[in-house]
């Protein structure tokens, strides 16, 4: 099997390369008509098998996966595929790293409103960056992955018209008196049953990535703490913790500041500054500032961004330390995680 490079993230090695589970979900950026072909084709093993098959090939071995409970009855034919191509390639020892839900073991105030927290980050953007509501609202029309987000798409008239404070005060009194953040609960015991549902029987599980928007959230409402203590929670099963944040221009340096305990982060990282919020600048500045592991999400920008180009900026010109790739067919496998492969090995050899 070809050799992939690896980093050291908490205590465990990880490879610099992950196959990425958006595809074998049927999430797709490039239309509805595209995640309907990927969700039939992957609900047949053999295709599941094909795939994996050639992301080992190419000396993969890392996969994305969720807690069985969250997509019972494909994550029993996906881990079975993964465990059947493995023993087809010579018993090669399997990584799984769960992606974890948060909001699963959180009690929101009743009157939360996710838009009324993104207009707080567009705040903190503004501040940090310069970057003024027009702009904002601008820029985020502008996004290629805009379908992902379009829960958003609605906040940006009043964003203009009424500017980013007066926006979240307006939802603060529509929510009936103000949101209190304080009232944010966590349940660990949620996350505890969630890890149960891990395939430990199975596979390596190195890793835990719990995240994505809501990392974001709770950093907008003050609630790191929570963020912390999902770590501690997580780490009773598993050795390391990376945060999954959308906002990264803005998170991650404040996860660095204040000390959150998590061992690195998975943040998009794109040359077309697809999701890289606020500004693509930030995200990159974020990501040379940290001294904690990056491993980019949507490097080939969901699709609108292949070739050896976008691995070159990823890897190369930002600097991560590993991506997660997600790829729709054996061909797509073979290209994209051999272009990344041979990318990483070029690289490491010169440092």
């Amino acid at each position: 099997m070809p050799s992939v490079p690896v980093v050291r993230v908490g205590k465990v090695d990880l490879q610099c390369l992950e196959v990425g589970g958006n595809p074998f979900h049927g999430i797709s950026y490039v239309g509805p008509g595209n995640a309907d072909s990927l969700r039939r084709r992957f609900s047949e093993r053999r295709q599941l098998e094909e795939v994996v098959g050639e992301a080992l090939r190419q000396g993969v071995a890392t996969f994305s996966i969720s807690p069985r409970c969250y997509d019972a009855e494909f994550n029993s034919i996906f881990f079975d595929a993964i465990r059947s191509a493995a023993e087809a390639g010579g018993g090669v020892e399997i990584s799984a790293v769960p992606w974890m839900n948060i909001e699963h073991a959180l009690e929101f105030p009743s009157g939360l409103d996710r838009e009324a927290v993104f207009a707080t980050l567009c705040s903190a953007s503004a501040e940090l960056s310069g970057l003024d509501a027009d702009d904002f609202a601008a820029r985020f029309l502008r996004d290629p992955l805009l379908e992902g987000i379009s829960r958003y798409e609605r906040l940006l008239p009043d964003l203009g018209r009424y500017g980013l404070e007066q926006v979240w005060a307006r939802m603060q009194s529509s929510s009936g008196g103000g949101l209190d953040e304080t009232v944010v609960r966590f349940r660990g015991e949620v996350v505890r049953r969630e890890l149960e549902e891990l395939p430990f029987d199975m596979f390596r599980v190195p890793m835990a990535r719990p995240g994505g928007h809501v990392t974001d959230v709770l950093a907008a409402l003050g609630r790191l703490d929570i963020l912390g203590e999902y770590a501690d929670v997580v780490r009773e099963r598993v050795p390391s913790v990376m945060f999954s944040t959308h906002f990264s221009g803005i998170t991650v340096p404040l996860l660095d500041d204040t000390g959150v305990g998590c061992d690195g982060y998975v943040v998009p990282v794109n040359r077309l500054g697809a999701l890289m919020w606020p500004t693509k600048a930030d995200v990159e500045a974020a990501v040379v500032g940290t001294e904690r592991p990056v491993f980019a999400i949507k490097p080939l920008a969901g699709g609108y961004a292949i070739g050896r180009e976008s691995f070159d900026y990823v890897f190369g010109s930002v600097g991560v330390d590993g991506a997660l790739v997600g790829v729709s067919s054996v061909e797509e496998a073979h290209s994209s995680l051999g272009e990344a492969r041979r990318i990483l090995l070029t690289l490491r050899s010169c440092r």
